[in-house]
């Protein structure tokens, strides 16, 4: 799996904001092997997920935005940053509609496996572990927990570039039925029966999938 462009963002809602606190990463972090680890398991973590949802962008582009500022990044208008700043941003504005959301680390990731590119978005919590130190002693450890994805996209930008929407492109897990990661991500539900994504988003002229 290769690695272009990666980075984090936090949304705190422990606090007493309803709207909770963002803490925005100014840049893309360098190319490292352990970033190249980590984006490994959560594919790995993903393609194990039983039956993730499958969808399309909603066309409606300024009530669901994050498509149009993607195309901007894929297009080479704003650097990946800006564009993983204006989501976390949006995603903002979508917390104090849920009141079970505690918040978490929210990560972008664009990579490559093969010939197909990947935008993977997952909002990430920490558990609690252990790790032991050069001194052998046992001392408590905070990690990123990869076995339970809860709020996970990934968008197969090779697909949604060529095909448009003869197939689902977004593969979609909410954990969280009461977070709107969906409204968040854009998502309209494939036609599909036996394919879902999650949160069906008010239809408009133009997004029924034929």
């Amino acid at each position: 799996m290769l690695v272009h462009n990666f980075i984090f963002h936090y949304v705190d809602k422990t606090g007493e904001s309803a709207s909770g606190q963002l803490f925005l990463r100014d840049s893309v972090l360098p190319e490292s092997a352990l970033i190249s680890q980590l984006i490994e398991q959560l594919h790995d973590r993903f393609d194990d997920a039983t039956a993730p949802a499958r969808g399309f962008f909603n066309s409606d582009e300024d009530t669901y935005p994050l498509s149009r500022w993607l195309q901007e990044y894929v297009d080479g208008d704003v650097d990946f940053a800006g564009f993983s700043q204006a989501s976390t941003l949006h995603l903002g504005t979508l917390i104090p509609k849920s009141d079970a959301y505690s918040g978490g680390h929210v990560l972008f990731a664009h990579c490559s496996q093969g010939v197909t590119d990947y935008l993977y978005i997952a909002v990430l919590q920490l558990h609690s572990g252990f790790a032991v130190t050069q001194e052998l002693k046992v001392v408590p450890s905070l990690q990123l927990d990869l076995n339970r994805l809860r709020m996970t996209a990934r968008i197969n930008l090779s697909l949604w570039g060529t095909d448009g929407e003869s197939a689902p492109y977004i593969s979609f897990i909410d954990g969280q039925s009461q977070v709107p990661f969906a409204e968040f991500i854009g998502c309209n539900e494939a036609p599909c029966p036996s394919t879902r994504c999650g949160q069906s988003l008010p239809t408009h002229p133009g997004d029924q999938n034929e």
